[in-house]
């Protein structure tokens, strides 16, 4: 009987890493040219989360006859960028009595948790209390120790409803968001995230953020900017580290008396100027 000789081989070492060497080199040259496709439809992705959240949480108020409204997640420790929307909701004042002494105010107890603001006799200054305290200095100017009648705004509180986490490509920079087309931005705070509430009528009703933790009232048009991480230098020239000169960053803009919310791509031809891309956003 003659013998059957096999040619079989598998690879040796050698070619192996070749192989490996080789397609390594491949995926290097491929990946920049994939990420920014990436990239730009992940910050499509966002800007449509956002305007779906501001409309979902419209639509909760007028069918509750509460208001309702969104709280943009910190993702940094200066509160510049956010990444995480909740859904918030807003409950009725407290009232009740309570005591100064020596400049601090005694007699919300869990009232405080959550924080929101102070009110004493129904009338004058008002304080802010921080989360989760319940006494505490009060913020300036402080009354003569004795027995106030109080009324306490809490801030709008967490709902249990899920939040929507947007893209890990995708953020929406509060800093350049703002009130208004002449290019008013919010103030960032890591401690007092930004939110924003709607009225049962479907109105805009409050703005809180770092400069106005109590909130304020809300006559223009809001507009919040999303675009990648990370681009938040306003004095740079470079599109890769600032938004306002970046195309594929969008403006999610919201109309306060009717809750239209219009989306956007950025004027990457802007000069870095947020009031001219703000105009250009809602034309």
């Amino acid at each position: 009987m003659s013998s059957v000789k096999n040619n079989k081989r598998g690879l040796t070492l050698i070619e192996l890493l070749v192989t490996i060497m080789i397609m390594g080199i491949m995926i290097a040259i491929a990946v920049p040219v994939i990420r920014p496709p990436v990239d730009a439809r992940a910050v499509k992705e966002a800007a449509q989360m956002v305007s779906t959240a501001l409309a979902s949480a419209r639509t909760r108020a007028i069918e509750t006859g509460q208001n309702w409204g969104i709280q943009f997640e910190p993702l940094d420790t200066i509160g510049r960028q956010s990444g995480t929307l909740h859904f918030v909701q807003v409950v009725p004042p407290y009232t009740g009595s309570g005591t100064v002494s020596n400049g601090a105010f005694n007699g919300l107890g869990n009232y405080a948790n959550g924080g929101g603001m102070l009110k004493l006799n129904f009338q004058g200054s008002e304080y802010r209390y921080p989360d989760d305290s319940t006494e505490g200095t009060l913020s300036y100017d402080p009354p003569p120790d004795g027995n106030y009648d109080f009324q306490f705004y809490p801030a709008p509180r967490k709902s249990a409803a899920m939040p929507m986490q947007l893209p890990s490509r995708a953020v929406i920079d509060m800093g350049l968001s703002g009130l208004g087309d002449a290019g008013s931005c919010f103030t960032p705070s890591a401690a007092i995230p930004v939110k924003i509430t709607f009225k049962p009528t479907g109105e805009v009703d409050q703005i809180y953020h770092g400069a106005v933790p109590a909130g304020e009232d809300v006559i223009e048009r809001v507009h919040f900017l999303v675009g990648k991480p990370g681009r938040t230098d306003t004095s740079s020239t470079d599109p890769q580290e600032n938004h306002l000169l970046d195309g594929e960053a969008i403006w999610v803009s919201l109309d306060p008396r009717t809750g239209a919310v219009k989306t956007v791509e950025n004027a990457s031809n802007n000069g870095g100027d947020i009031a001219t891309a703000r105009t250009w956003a809602i034309q």
